[in-house]
């Protein structure tokens, strides 16, 4: 788990697409902006990761009945 967490720390720290927009919203709107788009993001991701989790557990569930 430590290591999982590690890593996922670290791809945090590269510039992608969600970094970037978080950076330029909070240069040009302020920190509560910032704040909020970063947010925005992870409640995106986690609903994202919610839906491919019940899918693939619907997947596993069908394929053993």
């Amino acid at each position: 788990m430590f290591s999982f967490i590690v890593v996922v720390f670290f791809l945090f720290l590269v510039l992608g697409p969600a970094v970037i927009i978080t950076i330029s919203q909070t240069i040009k709107s302020g920190r509560t902006n910032g704040i909020m788009t970063a947010c925005g993001i992870a409640l995106g991701d986690s609903i994202h990761v919610l839906f491919a989790v019940l899918g693939l557990s619907t997947i596993l569930l069908r394929s053993f009945l």
